[in-house]
C-alpha cells in the first residue's frame, strides 16, 4: 500500500521534534495517512474508503484550481525587477531565484 512504502523513506532534511522523529517529507505524508486512516477506521486497518469521494450529491470542482500566467509576457522579476529568462516553460529570475511555470 502506498503508506508503506512512503514511510521510512529517508533525506538529509529530517524534522525532530520531542517524542517524534520524521525521516523526509514522504515519511511525513505516510504517518499522517495512516494516522487518518486509524482514526476514521478505527482499527487501523487499510480499508479505508473516503464515502465523500462517491456522494453524488457533492457538486463537482467547475473553476480552474490554478492561476493561469502568460509567461511570454513577463521581461522583469517580480520580487527583484531584474531581467528574467524564459526556461522549459518557467520564468526563471537569476538573480533572486525567482521561478514561475504556466
Amino acid at each position: 500500500a502506498i503508506v508503506e512504502q512512503l514511510k521510512g523513506i529517508r533525506c538529509p532534511s529530517t524534522i525532530r521534534q520531542k517524542g517524534l522523529k520524521v525521516l523526509s517529507c514522504p515519511d511525513a505524508i505516510g504517518r499522517l495517512i495512516q494516522k487518518v486512516m486509524n482514526h476514521r477506521n478505527g482499527n487501523g486497518t487499510n480499508n479505508f474508503i473516503p464515502q465523500d469521494i462517491f456522494n453524488p450529491n457533492i457538486p463537482k470542482p467547475t473553476a480552474k484550481t490554478y492561476e493561469s500566467v502568460d509567461t511570454k509576457n513577463i521581461k522583469n522579476c517580480p520580487e527583484c525587477g531584474c531581467e528574467v529568462e524564459h526556461e522549459g516553460g518557467c520564468v526563471v529570475c537569476r538573480s533572486c531565484g525567482y521561478s514561475k511555470c504556466g
